[in-house]
């Protein structure tokens, strides 16, 4: 941190009771990076460890309260003692080094310069009611005149929407969960105004300072140190009988819509998760942090969820589903992260770094599922399979009468891993007017690759007349085949191939893809969750038109939130229509009053059903990924 020092001269050179002092004695100077000096008691935490900083057995790095005052002077003799005293001391505590100190005390003028660290303990009665003195002394008592720093101690605190008092180490500020520009946000600065919005707060400062002084409130990125927003000049209102002084009420929003929202500008700043709020005034701070440290529990503490996306090519080769190239691809891809990061902040939910997000760009695939009783789940009749995987046929497999799809599936299965392939089969979901579950057989090469299957020669897949065998690929050209409320928990084979295929694997990760059109041409996205108890889930796919209208829709972050809800259905479903919750199943609008906002009681929900270790919501912090 850079420091400006102004120097602060000795006191008078003749005091009553004092002899004069001789000539060419040294006398010591205090110097401070400001003056006058105003500091606040430091009741913050600015380390996280659990305990306000102004207890701490000495100030850590990290504290910002903590003011240097250094002690210099010229070359004196090595006996010679510099004395600390002063008044009104009892309101700061003053450390030298790595320990208190308990004034009045001395220390060697051979150590000079010396730098101490003073914090506030206790509010000023009056303005500069401690004064800080440092005295040179040699054996025969003074001699020289003594250096002095007049401070004064000011509180202040954060307050929540009932004015009480929030203790940064073991509270804090949270984005909204309502309308920004709505009534919940009440306007005034009465000293007892109340909020209905428990997420709602305000400044308030005890200072004997006379004349008037504004604040300013500064949101930091906790990582980097970057300012993100400011409101300039934060004005403050006395109480009925004078003493403390408030703010009105501010919120915390988390992107650049609900910032700009009308008629409560001076009210509203915006911040991410494990954002620095910092509180300057008269040159005082105080800080208090947007959730609370990832390593906590509880619904203030910081989870991180995570996207691998999948950007898949319009056909082999060809241009992506979005963008103009693959950089700009790309580009539009981790836009998606920056908008969930700022709809998620109001459940204490990261996505991460845009920048730190895989982003794959890949052909559509071809082949590479095979499907045995694809919507009906029948039972075999009898027959024999033929197919060619990886260039090389498999053993023909007679079915036998009664197989299920999953009998014989598993058995193909089987005869693919003879050749030295790996196998995943999987059971799907029955449809609402299958007769069974159908079930898929995907082969993969020593790399992990998805292996193409194809006929073998003029032979059929299969000569059952009844268990179908088919081979699914994914053609973008006619659009990608959507799933319908008979098949939702399952997906059409189209979807299953995507999915299946290109999957990374991960149980933490939301699976998210990007094509460019569903041929239903009904919707813009949509999700599989693990509610539905089948083999795809944690997954959301999204059209061209679902990223077109990322701010008008949010359909990245609504469809998300079926994931980590682990809940199908839409609340306008199940009750009033709410068009500014981002679960509704049709609102559409870029506006403050857009479908963006998530409920406490969502929130709470997604930390239940997503939340414990292990899961798609781990414990976060920035910077940690």
């Amino acid at each position: 941190m850079t420091r400006f020092f102004v120097v602060l001269l000795p006191a008078g050179l003749h005091l009553v009771g004092r002899p004069a002092w001789a000539q060419g004695d040294a006398p010591v100077e205090l110097v401070t990076s400001r003056t006058p000096l105003t500091i606040s008691v430091d009741d913050d935490d600015d380390d996280e460890d659990g305990a306000q900083d102004g207890n701490a057995a000495r100030p850590s790095d990290a504290d910002d309260e903590a003011v240097e005052i250094v002690v210099r002077g010229p070359p004196v003799p090595a006996t010679d003692m510099i004395r600390l005293g002063g008044r009104g001391l009892e309101r700061v505590r003053l450390f030298d080094a790595d320990h208190a100190l308990s004034l009045p005390a001395a220390i060697p003028a051979s150590r000079l310069p010396v730098t101490l660290k003073v914090v506030g303990r206790r509010a000023s009665a009056a303005h500069e009611d401690v004064l800080l003195t440092a005295e040179r002394q040699g054996a025969g008592g003074p001699v020289a005149p003594a250096a002095q720093v007049a401070l004064t101690v000011v509180a202040i605190r954060f307050v929540g929407a009932s004015n009480e008092v929030l203790d940064p180490s073991r509270a804090s500020l949270q984005v909204s969960n309502e309308i920004t520009d709505g009534p919940s946000l009440p306007r005034g600065d009465a000293f007892d105004l109340t909020s209905e919005d428990p997420d709602n707060f305000r400044i308030e400062v005890a200072d004997p300072t006379p004349g008037a002084a504004s604040l300013e409130l500064v949101s930091t990125d906790a990582r980097t140190g970057a300012v993100r927003d400011r409101i300039a000049a934060v004005g403050l209102a006395h109480g009925p009988h004078g003493g403390a002084q408030r703010t009105a009420f501010i919120r915390l929003v988390a992107d650049d819509m609900d910032r700009s929202a009308p008629g409560v500008q001076g009210q509203v700043l915006r911040v991410a998760l494990r954002d620095r709020v910092r509180v300057v005034y008269r040159d005082a701070t105080m800080d208090m942090r947007v959730g609370r440290p990832g390593r906590e529990d509880g619904a203030q503490a910081a989870r991180r969820a995570r996207f691998d996306i999948v950007v898949v090519r319009l056909s082999a080769g060809g241009p992506p589903s979005v963008g103009v190239d693959d950089a700009d691809a790309t580009r539009v891809a981790r836009r998606q992260v920056e908008i969930a990061n700022e709809i998620y902040a109001q459940c204490n939910i990261a996505w991460g770094d845009p920048a730190d997000t895989r982003v794959r760009i890949v052909d559509p695939p071809q082949a590479t599922l095979l499907a045995v009783g694809d919507s009906d789940g029948l039972p075999a009749l009898g027959g024999v399979i033929r197919f060619r995987v990886g260039g090389r046929p498999i053993r023909p497999l007679a079915t036998r009468p009664g197989w299920s799809p999953i009998e014989t599936a598993t058995a193909l299965g089987e005869r693919i891993r003879a050749l030295g392939y790996g196998a995943e089969v999987t059971h799907n979901v029955r449809t609402d007017q299958g007769a069974g579950a159908s079930a898929d057989v995907l082969a993969r090469g020593a790399g992990g690759e998805a292996l193409r299957f194809e006929a073998d020669g003029e032979a059929p897949l299969t000569t059952d007349s009844r268990q179908r065998v088919e081979i699914g690929s994914v053609d973008l050209t006619d659009q990608l085949d959507d799933f319908d409320n008979m098949n939702a928990s399952s997906g059409t084979l189209e979807e299953r191939t995507l999915i299946k295929t290109l999957t990374d694997g991960d149980p933490a990760t939301i699976d998210l893809y990007v094509v460019n059109r569903f041929s239903s041409g009904a919707r813009q996205g949509e999700a599989f969750i693990e509610g539905d108890a089948g083999p795809i889930l944690n997954a959301v796919v999204l059209d061209r038109s679902g990223i077109r209208q990322e701010r008008q829709s949010w359909t990245q972050s609504h469809e998300a939130g079926h994931v980590l809800l682990d809940q199908p259905y839409h609340p306008d479903n199940v009750g009033p229509d709410r068009p500014w919750l981002l679960m509704d199943a049709d609102a559409s609008l870029g506006a403050v009053s857009g479908p963006k906002r998530l409920g406490e009681d969502e929130c709470a929900r997604m930390l239940s059903e997503s939340g414990p270790p292990g899961s798609l919501l781990r414990r976060y912090d920035a910077g940690v990924p």
